[in-house]
């Protein structure tokens, strides 16, 4: 009896005077901040049908015609960060217009097919754009994006003049395309067909807050 109460009283003892690192694992560290590496944040701009406008210039082989047309501004999101901007614009096909319903007719339901292919895009992958840089005063750079037209994507490039009052910045994008990049037949009115190269401008219009 004596005997076990000594080892008893021995054994509690130990427990008392053991370090405590001894009873229980440390707990693992934190990563501290510094330690984590983090993606940069990007400012997204938007773009509204309203803020804006699409238009282009299409002639006649022989030039005996000129066309021109409008149509609703391009909408969407692109994100820019690090300088680079990113994103994918849409354009309302059905929207278009050339003033002469019969001519409309023609374009969309015929050479657009604007039932099967309602919507174009613009598509940016690291544009190189330096927002901060720019101010009331216009200045004109290249760009380079991809443009979804009837099914098809092809690369354009092209001059935009940007300027910033404010908070808003303003944008003319001028470029050409092919017409049969896009489709298999140039499109004719009152018998006569347009030339290959068509002549597109994008105005738009966006705030940085």
């Amino acid at each position: 009896m004596k005997i076990t109460l000594i080892i008893s009283l021995f054994i509690l003892s130990a427990l008392v005077v053991m370090p405590a690192s001894a009873k229980a694992p440390k707990p693992l560290a934190a990563k501290t901040t510094a330690e984590t590496k983090l993606a940069p944040v990007g400012k997204t701009l938007s773009f509204k049908e309203s803020d804006g406008k699409v238009g282009f210039l299409a002639v006649g082989r022989p030039a005996m015609i000129k066309i021109v047309g409008e149509g609703t501004g391009p909408h969407g999101d692109l994100t820019i960060a690090d300088d680079k901007l990113q994103g994918t614009l849409t354009i309302d096909m059905k929207k278009l217009t050339t003033k002469i319903d019969l001519r409309d007719e023609k374009m969309k339901n015929k050479y657009l097919e604007v039932e099967k292919y309602p919507a174009s895009t613009i598509t940016f992958k690291d544009y190189s754009l330096k927002l901060a840089s720019l101010t009331s005063q216009s200045v004109e750079q290249p760009f380079a994006a991809d443009l979804q037209l009837h099914g098809v994507t092809k690369p354009v490039t092209g001059t935009i003049k940007l300027s910033k009052e404010n908070s808003t910045v303003t944008g003319v994008a001028v470029f050409k395309i092919k017409v049969t990049d896009f489709m298999d037949t140039l499109p004719s009115y009152a018998g006569i067909k347009i030339a290959d190269d068509i002549e597109v401008t994008v105005d738009l219009k966006t705030t940085t807050n």
